[in-house]
């Protein structure tokens, strides 16, 4: 009685173990996170050479231990972006637990013309999640403004001189009558 006893207590004992061992894995893999981003948005253009950005990251089984995000702009080298916890959603289908965190910063000052962002992503133990490459412009309205400035400026003075010639001209005829 005593060996079939130590028998079942050794059987429960093992599925309990494996049954934990089950849990804590499937609790604490963290998964590839997933990246949204709503700005830059891909082939927009932007009138200002400081555009913002905005990304959101979900993370299935965080452990909410280290979370690092980073963007690569011009195929540069990867600079960081501050992240900020936002809380947790449940998914009701598979009843897996994510967390959601956000982040932003202001791109460093850029020339007029066409960008290249990508974006990544890690959790501790994770994998590297990465967007896909996001193409974008820059058209900043200050050189703009200066260009119509200096054109506008040009027309004046062409006017101007038009005018001053067709005057004189008039003014010749008008003396020889």
């Amino acid at each position: 009685m005593r060996v079939i006893s130590a028998i079942c207590l050794i059987a429960l004992a093992t599925l309990l173990v494996a049954e934990f061992s089950l849990f804590t894995e499937a609790n604490y893999s963290p998964a590839i996170p997933y990246i949204t981003y709503d700005s830059p948005r891909n082939y927009e253009v932007y009138n200002t050479n400081q555009p913002r950005v905005n990304i959101t990251i979900e993370e299935i089984f965080d452990t909410g231990k280290s979370r690092e995000a980073y963007y690569s702009l011009d195929g540069q080298k990867n600079v960081s972006i501050p992240l900020v916890y936002k809380g947790s959603t449940k998914d009701n289908q598979t009843g897996f637990i994510s967390s959601i965190v956000s982040g932003t910063t202001i791109l460093p000052k850029l020339s007029n013309g066409t960008h290249t962002i990508q974006f990544f992503a890690k959790y501790y133990g994770a994998e590297w999640g990465k967007s896909k490459v996001i193409t974008f412009s820059v058209s900043d309205s200050e050189g703009n403004l200066l260009y119509l400035y200096f054109a506008a400026t040009l027309a004046i003075v062409a006017l101007v001189v038009i005018f001053l010639v067709v005057l004189k001209r008039t003014y010749s005829n008008l003396q020889k009558s």
